[in-house]
């Protein structure tokens, strides 16, 4: 039986953990959703713990301990020399977070062979981006592809728009607060879900095939871990690859399965 609470006990708990040191980063329609989310399966007494449980699980999913990014901004600015190490000092940022720094090691080939397939884009949207847009200077894009980064950290977007700005990217990368659970986005000729499903059925189990529809776009670009966060294979790959296609199995949709040494990849064509 579904559990009834008045508005304002909701949002006492709401505003409560908006205001903790711990997830006062974190996107409020987030936090919200989840909350709401948490007092429909608990009793009042469970949920701010609960919904404090899983917004932990959603970002321990990327960090082994969070960056002080201003720590990190201001190391990235001082061993910038003229602007000619910016790889190198990228490199150093995707380290930080787990899904970009397994990356690391197959960049070169991952952009290039998805838009082998996809051809350039003029629009890309990233959703769960994390520090994913600054792979941009590994996609090869044409200047004029629009680049939409979403993630539901506050103080991740803050550092990626302080980044982009210092090296001249604004009018290519726009980056934003949302959440695919909860905002609507527009077209884009590619949609990138880097290793976020598996993210996205801890939010909301079985929701991922609606996300997939909802997603208004030419290509899907969905990825899987193949390692777990301790490197232990664990037989992800047979996993994620036999879960997906039972996903979309039904959908007129046409894929692409591309698998790296860390990291399978489906691209999807919608339309």
């Amino acid at each position: 039986m579904r559990n009834l609470y008045s508005e304002n006990e909701i949002m006492e708990i709401v505003q409560k953990i908006i205001k903790s040191k711990k997830y006062n980063t974190i996107y409020p329609k987030t936090i919200e959703h989840t909350a709401r989310r948490c007092f429909e399966k608990y009793d009042k007494k469970l949920v701010e713990k609960k919904t404090k449980t899983a917004l932990h699980q959603i970002w321990s999913a990327y960090y082994r301990s969070k960056p002080n990014f201003d720590d990190v901004f201001n190391s990235f600015v001082k061993n910038i020399h003229d602007k000619k190490n910016i790889k190198e000092e990228i490199i150093r940022i995707l380290s930080l977070q787990s899904s970009t720094r397994e990356r690391l090691m197959i960049i070169d080939d991952f952009y290039s062979k998805i838009f082998s397939i996809t051809g350039y884009p003029d629009v890309i949207i990233d959703h769960a981006c994390g520090l994913n847009p600054l792979s941009i200077f590994w996609m090869g894009l044409p200047d004029n592809t629009k680049y939409f980064a979403y993630d539901i950290e506050g103080g991740l977007i803050e550092f990626l728009r302080l980044v982009i700005g210092y090296l001249g990217l604004c009018d290519r990368i726009e980056l934003k607060l949302a959440d695919i659970l909860v905002d609507d986005f527009k077209y884009a000729d590619i949609v990138f879900m880097l290793k976020f499903l598996p993210v996205l059925e801890k939010q909301r189990k079985g929701s991922s095939l609606d996300i997939l529809r909802k997603q208004d776009c030419r290509y899907l670009v969905v990825s899987f871990p193949l390692k777990s966060l301790s490197g232990v294979e664990k037989g992800m790959t047979g996993f994620y690859s036999k879960w997906f296609k039972n996903l979309i199995k039904d959908e007129d949709w046409k894929y692409d399965e591309i698998l790296f040494d860390n990291e399978l990849v489906f691209i999807i064509k919608k339309i």
